[in-house]
């Protein structure tokens, strides 16, 4: 796909957000996200470099404020999970973390539909570290749709683990991105592609 015209697509992306599931001007949006509209006017008109993990997370914080989960992913390809309001999220599963203030941000944040777990190793560097801990939507159905993501997956019903899930001729494998390691599960109970990551 050539720049400009993923450029134009995320545009037709951020606008779809505050208009057609916010519904509200940019103004009105500003004023809640505590940011100056020019802001969000420059977004989308294009004016500001927003292909970056930096300008992405600032356009998913202030969609956040308002009360809209909108992943990078989406953001970026329109493949993933779709936006939708926190409080329509439902069913927690929160794993592999200690801190009280995160959990409660999380849980109040992105409801129940949602995993967090905790890296143990650096199987999928550069993209999480040891230490990082990342999290998703739980995702039961097409999962086919998510191919070459990476994702948290549980598969034959008790392990969990983060892959970049491939998908070929209806056979999945998950894949480390920093060695060769590859995993032909027998079956995947869910997955829920990475769309937030927080460095420790």
């Amino acid at each position: 796909m050539k720049l400009n015209q993923q450029k134009d697509e995320i545009i037709l992306r951020i606008k779809h957000v505050r208009k057609n599931i916010l519904k509200m001007p940019a103004q009105k949006l500003a004023e809640i996200a505590g940011i100056n509209v020019n802001s969000i006017r420059n977004w989308e008109r294009g004016k500001i470099d927003f292909l970056t993990s930096i300008s992405m997370n600032n356009i998913i914080k202030v969609f956040e404020s308002a009360g809209i989960y909108a992943s990078e992913e989406w953001l970026r390809t329109g493949e993933g999970v779709n936006p939708c309001w926190y409080s329509d999220i439902k069913d927690v599963t929160i794993l592999g973390f200690e801190e009280e203030n995160l959990f409660r941000s999380i849980k109040r944040k992105m409801g129940q539909d949602v995993i967090v777990v905790s890296m143990l190793d650096e199987s999928m560097a550069p993209m999480a570290h040891a230490g990082d801990r990342i999290g998703g939507v739980i995702n039961k159905n097409n999962l086919e749709q998510n191919h070459n993501l990476n994702c948290i997956i549980k598969y034959d019903n008790e392990k969990i683990i983060v892959r970049k899930l491939q998908v070929q001729s209806d056979i999945f494998s998950l894949h480390s991105l920093s060695d060769y390691d590859i995993i032909y599960p027998k079956e995947i109970n869910w997955i829920a592609p990475v769309c937030r990551r927080w460095i420790y």
